[in-house]
């Protein structure tokens, strides 16, 4: 409890019932003995915009999608979604309700990291992956050793730009979608850089 501890620094005090004046380590051995009350967990890190989401918000979502989906074919639905494959902006310990499945604490900071699209269709088809490295330039070293036909591209904070996409989408998604007759899907999510002019007017046929 941080007001505690500045209390009692103030004050020239040393409880030696807590570590540096700090209450945490008792309160943790409190919990373990009360198994009714919160329990400590290490929680994963999602934006406020993500926790904000409603049980009725993805109700509704795969109600519209099942809509939409509902006469194509599964291996003309491409789902693509991007990760980090280092981005850590540190996880902490805080207290959950016990039972609790994914414990999350909603932020709106991270570091910069290696960053990559992944993309598979509704039947199992993988597509080759797109890696982007946070640099200044791209090294012909770091493309060696890949999954088959990976592309590899880089950017200044190792984040997918609007050029990175429209590029994935030309060497992944498109011969993908020309290889195939008939009416396609590719399902994303709203990130802004995913938003492109030039990609919706792209030719798929």
């Amino acid at each position: 409890m941080p007001i505690v501890k500045s209390y009692l620094d103030e004050n020239g005090s040393h409880n030696q019932k807590f570590v540096n004046n700090i209450l945490v380590p008792k309160l943790l051995n409190f919990l373990k003995h009360h198994k009714n009350l919160p329990t400590n967990r290490q929680c994963q890190n999602i934006k406020k915009t993500r926790a904000a989401k409603t049980e009725q918000d993805m109700t509704d979502d795969f109600a519209n999608l099942e809509e939409n989906l509902m006469d194509i074919s599964p291996d003309r639905i491409l789902n693509y979604d991007e990760t980090n494959l280092s981005d850590e902006p540190g996880t902490k310990k805080c207290l959950f309700k016990r039972g609790t499945k994914y414990p999350e604490r909603a932020l709106n900071f991270t570091k910069s990291c290696i960053s990559i699209i992944f993309a598979a269709t509704a039947s199992g088809e993988v597509l080759p992956p797109y890696l982007v490295y946070k640099a200044e330039r791209l090294f012909d070293a770091w493309c060696i050793g890949g999954p088959r036909k990976t592309c590899y591209n880089r950017t200044k904070g190792g984040w997918f730009d609007s050029y990175c996409f429209e590029d994935w989408f030309l060497q992944v998604a498109i011969p993908w979608a020309k290889s195939l007759t008939g009416p396609k899907v590719l399902i994303g999510d709203n990130l802004s850089s995913h938003l492109n002019v030039r990609v919706l007017r792209v030719p798929t046929k």
